[in-house]
């Protein structure tokens, strides 16, 4: 799924990414289910994530990951935002909450170290 830079439309997706960028992460996976996003880990070997999803998709995605991991890529630090409304359509996440947790970014981390949020 992308998210053009260029897109002007208000929306979390967009607050989202641009705060993302903004903190230093060298990429963004706006992905519409857990297949996509495990894809991007694999190929992009992130050392964080921070997976804003319904309960259902953020449990199979620690779970994805840490197959994922099993097979010789390196666990991700992860940070686990969970939806305020669930569903397919017009589903809703805490905007300030997540960029909040997003802005932490990994520019404090040295690359082996891990931090908890939450």
């Amino acid at each position: 799924m992308q998210c053009p830079d260029d897109c002007d439309l208000p929306c979390a997706i967009r607050s989202l990414r641009e705060a993302a960028v903004a903190a230093g992460y060298k990429g963004v996976c706006i992905a519409p289910g857990g297949r996509l996003a495990l894809r991007y880990v694999e190929e992009n070997r992130p050392r964080g994530i921070v997976a804003v999803a319904c309960d259902k998709e953020l449990a199979a995605g620690v779970n994805g990951v840490k197959e994922v991991s099993a097979k010789g890529i390196p666990l991700p630090s992860m940070v686990v935002i969970p939806l305020a409304r669930d569903g397919c359509v017009d589903c809703e996440v805490d905007e300030d909450e997540a960029i909040r947790t997003i802005r932490l970014g990994c520019r404090e981390c040295a690359p082996t170290e891990r931090r908890r949020v939450g």
